[in-house]
């Protein structure tokens, strides 16, 4: 959501701690999160650094038993 994250520029965060809300603006039809973890503040000369995420749960009835397998377009995810 526009002006509510918590965090800024060089800030370093630990695992659990709110860094913003989520929200639905742009041209979007469901709320959503982007997020890219750079070892530099400028996009143009950083790299991405990678994102381990511990757990991943789908919000899905169908969806048991699913091991190794890509979330679709459609679902709902929550991260750990």
């Amino acid at each position: 959501m526009p002006n509510s994250p918590t965090v800024h520029v060089g800030d370093y965060v630990r695992q659990g701690e709110k860094i913003g809300l989520l929200g639905n603006t742009g041209n979007t039809d469901a709320p959503h999160l982007h997020f890219q973890i750079m070892d530099r503040p400028s996009s143009l000369d950083g790299s991405a650094l990678p994102v381990r995420v511990r757990q991943v749960h789908i919000d899905k009835t169908d969806a048991t038993g699913l091991t190794r397998a890509m979330p679709l377009s459609r679902d709902v995810l929550a991260f750990e």
